[in-house]
């Protein structure tokens, strides 16, 4: 979604079966950028942080779990979601991170 936000948009929209124009994509994804949830958040809150954080939107940068993980946490995850995350691009097909 960060790459090419537009397109990935449509394609779940599409999913989904909505009906929609490439107005209305652009729109929600003007109104979901990530500066703009952070202060949605900032001046709201956000029903969906845990208490134990400072914030649920918290960098918004691709990369940046590589400053909050160690690496058995890394591990854990990938042994449990990696068939999900080489669906998904996280991965390549030798398992190696790609983000």
């Amino acid at each position: 979604m960060k790459q090419n936000p537009l397109d990935t948009f449509e394609k779940a929209v599409k999913f989904s079966g909505l009906k929609y124009d490439k107005k209305q994509i652009q729109k929600a994804i003007e109104l979901s950028a990530f500066e703009n949830l952070q202060n949605q958040e900032k001046e709201k809150g956000f029903r969906e942080k845990s208490a134990a954080s400072k914030a649920f939107f918290r960098k918004g940068k691709i990369g940046s779990w590589r400053e909050e993980l160690n690496s058995e946490q890394v591990k854990q995850i990938i042994s449990d979601h990696g068939g999900i995350m080489q669906r998904f691009g996280y991965l390549d097909e030798k398992g190696e991170i790609l983000f």
